[in-house]
């Protein structure tokens, strides 16, 4: 049976406005309909939790001609393997991601925060492999993916999928039936690659023949997802890059007059999958107004790590939460202290400039959170008496 979508008129004339917008915005990257253009889409897995969304495991390039559409799929390791000059990596990127070399691989080149220079990063990364340069680079996180296949399963059994191997493909094992069998060493690193291409052309299918009133559904879905920021985008031509940022599109940090915009950035280091089972908390508990209008305003960060033995994953050595977190504060704010179960943390800084020019400074610690457990860290700040903003 297939479910009933209730949309008031003025919503769905609104999402109809949506959708040409972003048609019009797909025009304007087109080169005007008779130059070639580049669109690359970030495939990005959220088990693996990243600054942008999630681990940088694959590339979709779409290149247009006259001609039609070109699509193809291509593992991350794949350009990786032609790079041969690498730009110096952030401390922590050294530490725990490069093994101790001075090296930004591209899968760890969505390590800032701010799409828009993670996004730059990864476009001349992949210049360095002789690519073409993207017109538009488009982050798609699994998580959406998933959201979308319940969507469809929502729709009847008519819009379900399957993988080469007629496994059903559902929102609980996509990102792990996408990484089977991919391991390191096998050479060459193809199944995921065809587990995308395969998915990929149902999902084409599936959308062709929902009803208008479905699709719709699905473009409201997908369209709401970047306030989670399940999707992002940059170009390098500032109008559409200013379009993408009246749209809400562009992952850039922001800043305001009457609060201190707060940071919270985890980053999954080392080889784990366990970002699926483990939820991180933040919320605000004690309040001190100190004098010359200061005030110092301490919150705790709560990660439980609900992994077990059961969770669905390739090796259960990987089930171990390392998180290398880190928060952007703007210089206004000071970080006080940062402790776990009354002892201070060991704590990395920086300055980072975002996209905008402004300039941030940085913090990070790594947590450590085994399968079944948790940790609670308590972090003070310190600035003018004005509110405080929290973001993820």
């Amino acid at each position: 049976m297939t479910p009933t979508i209730n949309l008031p008129r003025r919503k769905i004339i609104g999402l109809s406005l949506i959708t040409g917008l972003l048609f019009w915005l797909v025009v304007i990257v087109s080169g005007w309909f008779f130059h070639d253009w580049h669109i690359v889409i970030l495939c990005q897995n959220a088990d693996e939790i990243r600054a942008t969304g999630g681990f940088l495991g694959s590339i979709v390039w779409l290149h247009s001609r006259r001609q039609g559409v070109e699509i193809t799929f291509h593992d991350i390791y794949d350009f990786d393997a032609q790079i041969g000059f690498f730009p110096s990596a952030p401390m922590p990127v050294r530490r725990y991601l490069s093994a101790g070399l001075d090296r930004l691989h591209l899968q760890d080149a969505n390590w800032e925060r701010d799409f828009a220079i993670a996004a730059q990063q990864i476009s001349d990364l992949l210049a360095q492999a002789r690519q073409p340069k993207p017109d538009l680079i488009i982050s798609l996180n699994s998580t959406l993916i998933e959201n979308i296949i319940d969507y469809f399963s929502l729709l009847g059994a008519d819009f379900s999928f399957a993988d080469e191997h007629q496994r059903l493909i559902t929102s609980d094992n996509f990102s792990t039936l996408a990484r089977l069998d991919h391991q390191l060493t096998a050479t060459p690193r193809q199944p995921k690659t065809r587990f995308l291409r395969f998915f990929a052309q149902q999902l084409r299918q599936n959308f062709n023949q929902a009803s208008l009133k479905q699709k719709i559904g699905l473009i409201h879905l997908i369209y709401e997802s970047k306030n989670q920021r399940l999707w992002q985008a940059y170009s390098p031509h500032p109008s559409v890059q200013y379009l993408l940022a009246k749209l809400g599109t562009s992952g850039q940090l922001q800043t305001t007059k009457n609060c201190h915009q707060i940071y919270f950035v985890p980053s999954n280091v080392g080889v784990n999958k366990s970002n699926h089972a483990t939820s991180l908390q933040i919320k605000p508990i004690e309040t001190q107004n100190l004098a010359a209008g200061h005030t110092q305003q301490t919150y705790r960060l709560t990660i439980v790590n609900s992994n077990s033995a059961q969770t669905p994953t390739y090796d259960s050595s990987n089930l171990i939460f390392a998180d290398y977190q880190r928060l952007l504060l703007p210089l206004d704010t000071r970080l006080v202290n940062v402790s776990s179960d009354g002892q201070s943390l060991a704590i990395e800084s920086r300055l980072i400039h975002d996209s905008r020019g402004r300039v941030w400074a940085e913090f990070g610690f790594l947590v450590i959170i085994p399968p079944q457990s948790q940790k609670s860290i308590d972090i003070t700040l310190e600035g003018w008496g004005k509110c405080w903003q929290i973001n993820q």
